[in-house]
C-alpha cells in the first residue's frame, strides 16, 4: 500500500514537471533567438547605412564594407555565436534579388538570392527581417537583413548570418538546471508520500493483523488503537 502510493504521487509530479520542462525549454530557446535576432538585425541595419550610396553594390568599396562588419563583430554575439558571414545582395529593377558580395569569399556565383524564412519580402517592404533557428548546412543558424537604399528606392540588402548553438545550449542548460531541481522535487515529493502513506496506514496493517488471529482463533488478545 505504502509503496503503491508512494509510486502513484512520484509519477504524478513526474507527469506535472514533463509538462512544465518542455514548454520552457521552448520559451527559452525563443525567447533567445529572439534577442540574438534583435542583435543580427542591429549589426545588418548598419552595415548597410555604412554602404556609399554613390556605388555600385558590387564595387570594391561595398566589399570592403562588409568584410570590415564581418571581421569587426565576428565574436561581439558571444561563444557559441559567431558570425557565418556577411552578403550583400542587388536588387534589379525588375524587384529580383541577386547575390552581389560575401564577406568570406572573393568570388561568389552569379545566382538569384534564396532566403531563408521569407527574409526577401520584408527587405522589399523596406523593413529589417529577422529569420528563427534554421539548418544551415550541419550548423544550426539564424538570419537577419536590412535593406540597403540610395536616393529613396531599395537596391539591395545586406544579410547577416551568425552560428545559433551557442544560445541553443545556453537554453539546454537553463532547462537543465531547472530539471535537476525538479528532480529534487520529486524525491521530496515520493518520500513524503511514502512516510505519509506509512503514517495513514499503520492502524488498518494493525487491524489486519488482528483479524488474521481471530481467523486462527486467537480470540483473548485485544487490539487497542485510536
Amino acid at each position: 500500500m505504502r509503496v503503491k502510493m508512494a509510486a502513484l504521487a512520484g509519477a504524478a509530479v513526474a507527469l506535472t514537471l514533463l509538462v512544465m520542462v518542455l514548454p520552457t525549454y521552448a520559451h527559452v530557446r525563443g525567447a533567445l533567438a529572439r534577442a540574438q535576432g534583435e542583435r543580427l538585425a542591429y549589426l545588418a541595419r548598419a552595415t548597410a547605412l555604412d554602404i556609399p550610396s554613390d556605388s555600385s553594390l558590387a564595387s570594391p568599396a561595398a566589399r570592403e564594407v562588409i568584410r570590415r562588419a564581418r571581421a569587426d563583430n565576428a565574436n561581439a554575439l558571444g561563444p557559441g555565436n559567431g558570425l557565418i558571414a556577411i552578403e550583400l545582395v542587388s536588387r534589379d529593377s525588375a524587384g529580383r534579388f541577386r547575390l552581389a558580395a560575401n564577406s568570406d569569399r572573393t568570388d561568389v556565383p552569379a545566382a538569384a538570392w534564396s532566403p531563408p524564412d521569407r527574409l526577401a519580402e520584408g527587405v522589399a517592404a523596406g523593413r529589417a527581417g529577422v529569420t528563427g533557428i534554421y539548418d544551415f548546412g550541419l550548423d544550426r543558424a539564424i538570419s537577419a537583413a536590412a535593406p540597403v537604399m540610395s536616393n529613396q528606392r531599395i537596391v539591395g540588402a545586406i544579410v547577416v548570418t551568425g552560428h545559433a548553438d551557442g544560445l541553443i545550449g545556453e537554453a539546454r542548460r537553463a532547462v537543465l538546471d531547472l530539471a535537476i531541481y525538479c528532480a529534487i522535487s520529486l524525491a521530496l515529493a515520493v518520500a513524503l508520500a511514502f512516510f505519509s502513506a506509512a503514517h495513514f496506514t499503520r492502524g488498518m496493517t494493525r487491524l489486519s493483523r488482528q483479524a488474521e488471529r481471530v481467523s486462527r482463533g486467537e480470540l483473548r488478545q485485544e487490539l487497542a488503537f485510536d
